[in-house]
């Protein structure tokens, strides 16, 4: 994306060259560093001028590939000096992309909350003042970062162990649908309630194979990442990295466990009614 200078404009980026939700999180934080202040600086001038511009969500936001609440853009616009037809141009490309994608809603890809790359010694890269400044605050706020992502490597631990109960109460199920529809199927029994049975028994045996069919829970980072990628990173910026990548397994992970509990609820109700047409179908043989 390249940014297309608007009439009257002082260098800060312009918005409507943006075509994708991460080109327009990108536009933002190339308004930020236009600004040259850092989150916390931003938080602060926010809440003089009367602005709600947390850091914290600052921060989550502007390290996402999706669109940041439409109230977010206007305060960190008007914070970094934007005018009221600057916003204005701000919200509508926001509004703009949205249409588009037809959704708003936060989806898996995360970049790291540090994704600022420190210049390799020697090298012709450098820093500006405003990414020296959110550096500051990565250090300043890493024992903050260690509760983090200590909190969802828990939850993260919490929520693999729930995955795998549910794979093996569906084991369970699926065998006793499968002992229970062959017990059935040797009965004389009623033939329209028999049958109705073996069918509701075959949706549940179905239904729980199915749960272990949803992809297992995924890593956060492997091993591979975490030593080629992380491993020469500060401390900071490591604890920043692996709270991003947490957070996108704990996102990924749990439309996995939407899935395999849903499958798990139409196992258990296939179920129930395979017992209740069995117990019938017996009773008026």
């Amino acid at each position: 994306m390249t940014d297309t200078p608007s009439p009257g404009d002082t260098g800060r980026p312009n918005p409507g060259s943006a075509v994708t939700a991460g080109e327009f999180v990108d536009a933002l934080v190339r308004l930020k560093r236009w600004s040259g202040m850092g989150y916390r600086q931003l938080a602060k001038r926010a809440a003089v001028t009367g602005h709600s511009l947390p850091r914290s969500t600052l921060t989550v936001a502007l390290n996402r590939n999706t669109l940041p609440r439409e109230d977010l853009v206007v305060a960190l616009a008007l914070t970094c000096g934007c005018d009221e037809e600057e916003v204005a141009r701000w919200v509508s490309a926001r509004r703009r992309i949205a249409a588009a994608s037809g959704s708003d809603r936060p989806g898996p890809a995360v970049r790291w909350l540090g994704h600022r790359r420190l210049p390799v010694p020697g090298g012709r890269g450098r820093r500006d003042a405003a990414d020296e400044g959110d550096e500051d605050d990565l250090h300043e706020y890493a024992e903050t970062l260690e509760l983090v992502n200590l909190e969802l490597a828990e939850r993260h631990a919490r929520q693999a162990a729930s995955s795998a109960s549910i794979e093996t109460r569906s084991v369970l199920l699926a065998g006793f649908a499968a002992i229970a529809a062959q017990f059935l199927a040797t009965r004389d029994t009623q033939p329209v309630l028999q049958a109705g049975a073996l069918t509701a028994y075959t949706v549940s045996f179905v239904g729980g194979v199915a749960v272990l069919a949803v992809s297992p829970p995924g890593e956060a980072l492997t091993a591979s990442a975490l030593v080629e990628d992380h491993a020469r990173r500060p401390k900071a910026q490591l604890l920043a990295a692996l709270a991003a990548a947490r957070l996108a397994a704990l996102q990924a992970n749990a439309g996995r466990q939407r899935r395999k509990a849903q499958l798990w609820w139409v196992a258990v109700v296939a179920l129930g009614a395979a017992t209740v047409l069995s117990v019938l179908a017996i009773l008026h043989a």
